[in-house]
Parts: C-alpha cells; sequence; structure tokens
C-alpha cells in the first residue's frame, strides 16, 4: 500500500480512480488531517499557477547538469528498490583495437620467454653441466679488485690454476703466526659454566 504523501500527489494529479479518490478525499477530510478536500485542491492548482507564472522567468540554475544527473540517480536507485532483480546482461566483448593489442602483447611474451628458455639451454646450462667449458668455475672465488685502508699496505692477487687456488698477498703488514688462526677442538675443552 503506498503512503499518504504518494495517493495525495496522485489525487492531485488526478491519477486515482473514482473509487479511490473518494476514499482519500474521506481519509483527507478525517482526523487526524481534517482538510477540505474542494478547499486543498483549488489551493493546490492556485500555487501552482503562481508558480508556473513566476518561475518561468527565473534565472537558471547553476550546475543544471550536475543535479539533473544526481536526481536521474536517484530515480534509478528507487526504481532499481521496487523491481525485482533481473538477471545482469551479458558482457560486451572488447573492441577490436583491443583484442588485437591484446593478442600482440599475449604473442610478443610467448616469444620473449621462448628466446630466453632457448638462450639459457644453450649457452648457460651447458657451462653448468661441462665445467671444463669455464675453468674459473673450479675456484671457489676471483678477486677481482684488491683495496687496502692505508698506502702502507698493499694487496696483490694471483691464481694457481695447477693447485685449483686463489691468493691473495697482502704487503706491509706485521707477521702473524698461522698458530693463531688454528683453530682447537671443542672436545677437547672441559666443559665450565659460563660465570655470572
Amino acid at each position: 500500500m503506498k503512503n499518504f504523501e504518494a495517493r495525495y500527489h496522485e489525487w492531485l494529479d488526478g491519477a486515482l480512480s473514482p473509487a479511490e479518490a473518494a476514499a482519500f478525499e474521506r481519509e483527507l477530510a478525517a482526523p487526524p488531517h481534517g482538510i477540505d478536500p474542494t478547499a486543498e485542491r483549488s489551493a493546490q492548482a492556485a500555487l501552482g499557477d503562481l508558480l508556473r507564472r513566476h518561475v518561468a522567468g527565473a534565472p537558471p540554475m547553476p550546475h543544471g547538469d550536475f543535479f539533473n544527473s544526481e536526481l536521474q540517480r536517484r530515480i534509478a536507485a528507487d526504481a532499481k528498490e521496487t523491481q525485482p532483480a533481473a538477471a545482469e546482461p551479458a558482457a560486451l566483448p572488447a573492441p577490436g583495437w583491443l583484442q588485437s593489442l591484446l593478442g600482440r602483447l599475449t604473442l610478443a611474451s610467448a616469444a620473449c620467454l621462448l628466446l630466453g628458455v632457448v638462450g639459457y639451454r644453450a649457452f648457460v646450462q651447458p657451462q653448468l653441466i661441462d665445467p671444463t667449458q669455464r675453468p674459473e668455475t673450479e675456484y671457489l672465488a676471483s678477486v677481482l679488485e684488491t683495496k687496502t685502508a692505508t698506502s702502507a699496505v698493499s694487496a696483490t692477487s694471483f691464481s694457481l690454476p695447477a693447485e685449483k687456488a686463489t691468493v691473495l698477498w697482502l704487503s706491509g703488514t706485521e707477521h702473524i703466526e698461522v698458530e693463531a688462526f688454528a683453530k682447537e677442538d671443542p672436545s677437547d675443552e672441559p666443559n665450565e659454566p659460563d660465570a655470572l
């Protein structure tokens, strides 16, 4: 059932059937409204005539397009709430240029991936499988550059392929005994609790 305001506007517009109009006029005359229907209709008609005469010369509304679009959005939202939900329309296909662009990008991506796999198999993987192709892979390290903190110390590096070693020679440092760097076996030391 429609609310009072909706029926009121339909009554003023003459959209109610004669039976509905008579029922509404009885409701309008009864408490709590207590309004004379004929006086109300003539007052609303006079107000409409007055507005039509004076609004015709009114200045244009600023940002009328925004106002109209907001009204249309609200009307559509109200209509959507009252109508049952319809099935969503099927998605439109992408334009031809977009499909062409996506196809080209997919093809280019696949070609780059194929080129990467072929390049890896041709150049990198054989060197990993056969270490004779890259003799430097036999060593643990390669020294690319040497730098010291002071000018009194100089560093030189050289490789010994026969021993499979790279040596870093430091000149200008104090002599340090090799035993100072030798690790002692932890099983030889007695287990003592740490002092607090």
